[in-house]
């Protein structure tokens, strides 16, 4: 009776486990959605600011463009807090896994399901797809960053030498 018992433990507190686990999954879905709806209005406020700065080159694009850079720099931030987070789920779901797969192999009758065919909650392939997403904003984000930048350059560059030869400067 006594081992019945605990045997009944040991698959209740499994049972819990699986289903925290996918939560746990469920919850990691849930902020990789976020971060990508997030970085599309990012990448859309920026090409709303570069479509506008193109108009021509004047004190009101450079402004436009220096809008444009603090936008891309906050993205850019916002893809390392991602990058980490996916990690850090991807880690926390390994180990979840990993103890699903011990808790498998101490009751007894169990099928072994987890220990047999994996962790669907550890599917390598989404992750990996999910592992790289923030790394190519993050290089979308360099390199928007740098082509704003020399972008302000040559407009300032082109207004200052307008601005110095209606005031007359050599």
């Amino acid at each position: 009776m006594n081992g019945q018992l605990n045997t009944n433990q040991k698959l209740e507190e499994y049972k819990i486990f699986v289903e925290d686990t996918a939560r746990f999954s469920d919850r990691r879905q849930t902020v990789h959605n976020t971060q990508v709806a997030i970085h599309t209005l990012f990448l859309g406020g920026v090409a709303a600011l570069f479509a506008k700065a193109a108009q021509g080159i004047t004190v009101t694009a450079v402004l436009l463009l220096a809008l444009a850079v603090v936008l891309l720099i906050a993205a850019l931030l916002f893809s390392i807090i991602w990058y980490r987070l996916t990690a850090r789920y991807e880690e926390m779901i390994k180990f979840r896994c990993d103890r699903l797969k011990e808790m498998e192999k101490k009751i007894a009758g169990s099928h072994k399901m987890i220990c047999r065919i994996g962790c669907r909650f550890e599917d390598t392939s989404f992750s990996d797809i999910e592992a790289r997403l923030p790394s190519v904003f993050m290089g979308v984000y360099f390199a928007l960053i740098s082509g704003a930048l020399m972008g302000l350059s040559s407009m300032c560059c082109v207004l200052n030498r307008g601005l110095g030869a209606l005031l007359g400067c050599p």
